[in-house]
């Protein structure tokens, strides 16, 4: 018997048949065994499979592997993807992925919080989404690139930051996170459907929405940029739609009354907090979908298309909920509507008068949540098979039926509390996403000195990888400075209440996680010297 030797391109690990010499035989999986017994791969591709099942296969892993291979299912894991499987894809797959994965309820959502949750008036609270979303973009453009110069998923490649084991750690919170993402959009769905026909139950609404975006996340890749790419032309109609029948409803306030002194700091900073957390969370998923792109594309052409993609359906979408809050303060109406069923209702209120066309766009608005859901709870998995050995052998395309579960049970159960899951979880997000970017920035830029420090081949061997000793310790500064600095419904930290209530989490985690790594991480570069490029 023989063992598969290791590379760093993507390879099957398969156990020989029989190998005489001179003879070629096939193993289990389809791989040849030549004379001497040396197992010479043949790799799959990222959306296919081999359809005619070997000897050994029972009848169900045959019919099984033949759907597999009649839906185009991609089989890919968290393995690194060679360069002579990427796909010669063009830069509006990029842009289109983005766009419609943003131009969406949810994010409109966000915006729309400005008013009712934060207290700010339009003027302020607009210069805070254009100026923060300004800066939240670019880590996204960042690993977007990465992803597509070293074919990694954004996990494995954190294991560059994190070191082998604790990149598991990392793993886990990132899964926390896109699980109570994808519960937040699937809410903003539910509340829409709801405003449309109350005889719907919210929970069925939640199913409903969450099948669609199961399918599109369950069959991987391809499916998913094909579906982000036509879903743009939908969302821009009905976001128009909404444009035109707020705009001609005339009830526009732009000129809400400010607050003054230390309630404005305190609502911007906490408003500027949710912001960057929700536009820079995509960092945490952001190499999964360019893994394909051809390795030999600029860095520079990747990190523009994201950063423009990303910035018009962010900034328009989120000022176009915010707009339409404006009458929040003084219209009865538009106040009942969103206290007693949220942004759903919001948009309802403004596009029922549209008659037959405003009900279409009102289920429009609820299918964007196919459109934004998708992409995390495709990349959810790659997250769970990097915990351990035993969920590493689950399928990458079984995953996302689990994560779906568990995500409905969690939105099902939150649907009546959704204010307040709103304020927290984007502030809570906020402050993980400020710990994981300070940590990769510092070693991205101050010990891999950029894109050339990167030993792609290495993301298996944790000898050659950080030891994670920096990367804990840096984490947990960071949260120590973000419970000192936060300022929540459930904690107030001690540093926040020096300064009047001013939500500092993001910049505690920041300033306190970043010194901690860089002191560590010199002295473990150090002591093992293994992981230096």
């Amino acid at each position: 018997m023989s063992q598969a030797k290791k590379t760093g391109e993507l390879s099957l690990a398969v156990t020989e048949k029989s190998a005489r010499s001179g003879d070629t035989t096939e193993t289990d999986w389809g791989n040849k065994v030549v004379a001497g017994g040396v197992a010479v791969h043949e790799e799959i591709q990222p959306n296919s499979v081999e359809d005619v099942p070997t000897s050994a296969e029972n009848g169900f892993k045959a019919k099984l592997r033949q759907l597999k291979g009649k839906l185009g299912i991609e089989e890919i894991g968290i393995e690194r993807v060679p360069e002579d499987k990427r796909k010669q894809e063009g830069m509006y797959r990029i842009a289109m992925l983005w766009m419609s994965a943003n131009l969406t309820a949810p994010t409109m959502a966000i915006g729309a919080a400005g008013i009712p949750t934060f207290r700010l008036g339009f003027v302020d609270a607009a210069l805070v989404i254009v100026l923060v979303n300004i800066v939240g973009i670019m880590p996204v453009c960042l690993f977007s690139a990465l992803g597509a110069r070293f074919g990694l998923r954004q996990m494995v490649l954190s294991r560059f930051y994190f070191g082998y084991y604790f990149g598991k750690f990392a793993a886990v919170l990132n899964i926390i996170t896109l699980i109570g993402w994808t519960v937040l959009n699937v809410l903003v769905a539910a509340q829409i459907i709801h405003a449309l026909n109350s005889n719907i139950p919210a929970w069925a609404s939640i199913v409903i929405t969450s099948a669609i975006a199961l399918v599109v996340a369950l069959i991987g890749h391809t499916v998913l940029h094909v579906f982000e790419t036509w879903a743009v032309v939908p969302c821009l109609v009905a976001f128009l739609t909404l444009l035109g029948a707020f705009a001609s409803s005339q009830k526009f306030e732009g000129l809400l009354p400010l607050a003054a002194g230390q309630a404005e700091s305190n609502a911007i900073f906490s408003f500027a907090t949710a912001i960057y957390g929700a536009t820079s969370g995509w960092c945490l998923c952001a190499a999964d979908y360019l893994v394909y792109q051809p390795a030999n594309r600029p860095t520079s052409s990747i990190y523009y298309s994201t950063f423009f993609s990303l910035a018009f359906p962010i900034i328009f979408t989120q000022l176009l909920g915010l707009t339409i809050m404006t009458p929040y303060s003084d219209d009865p109406a538009f106040r009942s509507a969103y206290d007693t069923g949220g942004f759903g209702a919001v948009l309802a209120h403004v596009l029922l008068p549209l008659g037959v066309w405003g009900k279409f766009c009102l289920v429009l608005f609820a299918l964007t949540i196919v459109a934004i859901n998708s992409p995390p709870i495709y990349s959810v998995s790659f997250s769970l098979q990097l915990i351990s050995r035993h969920t590493e052998r689950i399928s990458r395309y079984l995953w996302p039926i689990i994560t779906t579960v568990l995500y409905v049970a969690i939105a099902i159960i939150a649907y009546v509390h959704f204010a307040t899951w709103l304020g927290n979880f984007l502030v809570i997000f906020g402050y993980w996403v400020a710990i994981y970017q300070t940590i990769a920035y510092c070693e991205h830029y101050l010990y891999l000195r950029g894109e050339r420090g990167y030993r792609p081949d290495d993301y298996q061997d944790a000898t050659m990888l950080p030891k994670g000793w920096a990367a804990l310790a840096g984490t947990a500064a960071g949260v120590f400075g973000t419970v000192l600095g936060m300022v929540t419904a459930f904690w107030i930290g001690p540093v926040a209440k020096a300064l009047g209530g001013v939500d500092v989490g993001m910049l505690m985690a920041f300033l306190l996680g970043g010194v901690t790594f860089i002191g560590i991480r010199g002295w473990e570069r150090g002591k093992w010297p293994g992981d230096m490029p």
